[in-house]
């Protein structure tokens, strides 16, 4: 392979990036070819392998027109053969402790409030997040007013923004601000947060609407309440609390938390490719093949709405 750039788990991106001295980093790989096309020693194709392993990535790993390769020399990031490097946006949870059913340990970087994680990955398995109920559906009580006029309703946010529920599924759980309401429409489900529960009327109010009233589909429309402690009723499921910091666990069968490896995420872009097409310059001629993308988290803000096909 001419002009190669060998990227190994274990190299040090001052190194030359050599076989015997190989850089540490895909980003120190960038930098280099960046380095090599400025000075013009770039006449032939480029490859950088990566080596099987982890690569935790603690910053975005952006990609912008300067990093075109071209027809002749285009440049490639690809896997070594028969191997599998991933390049990772999350951090390793250790330290935990056993408390009955459950396990526990504790995220220093979500007590300080720098953290805090939608996601987990146990093993390589993405586990549940606390939820009721576990299997098919909690029903509505119907929309918080009767849809007399559908179409009208469609273009009124305030029937988008709550319903009415039955009597004892929904409570006032401590951490009330994190719990999420997952309501299914026909084809889309949409994520919400609860604004105002009212215990007497037996209505709950979102912070965020969906792209459908509620009760458009179906009278009694489907949902799921994730992300409260008592939720976390079986093998499989999570719960971190915010406030502590504290992440609880319930080992699936066979799963020892001693020498599991739990991996949460702190990124939510792992590789972000912009070019500038109004100044005509674009990204060319750059591939990546055999790389594995994992433990990516996401976000959204509490009034954003989190609705339509595959959008969360």
């Amino acid at each position: 392979v001419p002009a190669t750039i060998e990227d190994f788990a274990g190299g040090d991106d001052g190194n030359p990036g050599t076989r015997k001295e190989p850089l540490g980093s895909i980003r120190g790989a960038r930098d280099a070819i960046r380095s090599m096309k400025e000075k013009g020693k770039i006449q032939e194709a480029v490859t950088v392998i990566l080596r099987g392993g982890t690569y935790r990535l603690k910053k975005t790993l952006r990609f912008t027109p300067r990093d075109s390769g071209s027809q002749d020399t285009p440049i490639t990031y690809r896997a070594a053969e028969g191997e599998t490097p991933v390049l990772s946006g999350g951090i390793r949870i250790d330290g935990w402790q056993k408390d009955g059913k459950l396990w526990r340990a504790k995220v220093p970087e979500v007590a300080k409030g720098d953290l805090y994680f939608r996601q987990l990955f146990v093993n390589g398995w993405r586990a549940i997040r606390a939820r009721t109920p576990n299997k098919f559906y909690l029903r509505t009580a119907g929309p918080i007013k009767p849809l007399t006029n559908r179409q009208k309703a469609r273009r009124q946010r305030s029937t988008k923004k709550g319903f009415r529920f039955r009597k004892g599924d929904l409570k006032r759980w401590e951490n009330l601000d994190d719990v999420v309401i997952e309501l299914y429409h026909s084809w889309t489900t949409s994520l919400h947060w609860i604004d105002k529960l009212n215990m007497e009327k037996e209505i709950v109010r979102f912070t965020n609407h969906s792209n459908w009233p509620v009760g458009y589909w179906e009278t009694f429309q489907r949902y799921r309440v994730k992300n409260y402690f008592k939720a976390l009723d079986m093998p499989g499921e999570w719960y971190l609390d915010r406030a502590s910091g504290m992440l609880h666990y319930w080992p699936r069968k066979g799963e020892n938390m001693r020498e599991a490896k739990v991996v949460a995420p702190r990124m939510r872009d792992l590789m972000v490719l912009r070019g500038k097409p109004a100044k005509g310059k674009y990204i060319d001629h750059l591939r990546f093949k055999g790389l594995s993308f994992r433990h990516e988290g996401w976000h959204f803000k509490k009034t954003e709405k989190v609705d339509g096909q595959a959008h969360a």
